[in-house]
């Protein structure tokens, strides 16, 4: 009996699990990444089909905070993506759907996409090349000028084809098999570097997006049981009259040039020089207040 290559966790396995990865193909993107230089701080990245989110996870780790990421798929999503990374579920392949543009243009588009296996390999394989060219149709629509893509596809008759039009839609092609393929797979990545446009490739340097506002954690206050008539305490009136001061006249907001009222200050009393007029009111608003002695007599300084 022929043992099951997938059936059972190999050192990819493993290793995803500890570093908190929910599949082993991040690694496939990690080499591949590597070895073409996909990401860098501030780019903004579309994941295709991207449960179960290891290459989400991957991708929005290498572009920062200041960069944006978007993944969509079908199914829903289990993983928690960072902050910088939004979840869209629906129609990854097309390119009518609106959600998909929702930070384009993107730098860097990416598809580890495959069909549900039947195990008729060139059905499977024609069905992977479709899959492979409706991602490619959707990174030629939404990439910028001097973007890159990353898509699996099966090899198999179609795959000229599938090299022929990623070479006609880029500046360089590249075909990669991770090490973290496994033995019995015939999948393979074309990876396109530098989106053409009018068939030359330019190159141009994202601007960084303003980083996200941090969120402080909300304290719960204890609840204040209270009567429903409790009386509610009087709000300060500015425009009640001036309150006496002990040993003191009232003080008024004294005008000053320019429409400013100094606190504390004599009506109609000019700022002094040399001073501003807040270091005036500083020192005016300092009133005498009645001084208790311990074992003497009360006296007012005024």
């Amino acid at each position: 009996m022929t043992k099951n290559p997938y059936k059972g966790p190999d050192s990819f396995t493993v290793r995803a699990k500890r570093e908190g990865y929910p599949a082993r193909s991040v690694f496939k993107l990690e080499e591949i990444d590597r070895r073409v230089k996909l990401f860098r701080n501030g780019q903004r990245v579309l994941d295709l089909g991207a449960a179960p989110g290891s290459w989400s996870l991957y991708a929005a780790q290498r572009i920062g905070k200041t960069g944006r990421l978007l993944a969509m798929d079908l199914k829903p999503l289990d993983t928690v993506l960072p902050i910088h990374a939004t979840f869209s579920q629906g129609d990854a392949l097309s390119i009518t759907n609106e959600q998909l543009a929702l930070y384009a243009p993107y730098d860097v588009i990416v598809s580890d996409m495959a069909p549900a296996t039947t195990g008729n390999r060139n059905a499977d394989q024609a069905r992977s090349f479709e899959l492979y060219m409706r991602a490619l149709a959707v990174a030629e629509a939404l990439l910028a000028p001097g973007g890159h893509f990353v898509g699996k596809i099966f090899m198999g008759e179609d795959f000229s084809a599938a090299k022929q039009a990623t070479k006609t839609a880029f500046k360089e092609e590249r075909t990669i098999r991770p090490e973290g393929t496994r033995s019995v797979s015939y999948e393979v990545f074309l990876i396109g570097l530098q989106r053409k446009v009018d068939g030359k490739a330019t190159i141009t340097e994202a601007k960084p997006l303003a980083p996200l506002p941090e969120v402080a954690p909300v304290e719960e206050l204890p609840a204040v049981d209270a009567p429903v008539d409790a009386p509610v305490a009087p709000i300060h009136d500015r425009d009640a009259p001036p309150r006496k001061i002990a040993g003191g006249t009232p003080r008024t907001a004294a005008p000053v040039p320019g429409g400013r009222a100094v606190p504390g200050g004599r009506a109609g009393a000019p700022a002094p020089k040399g001073r501003t007029a807040t270091k005036h009111a500083t020192k005016s608003s300092a009133t005498a207040v009645p001084a208790k002695v311990h074992g003497a007599r009360k006296r007012s300084v005024l």
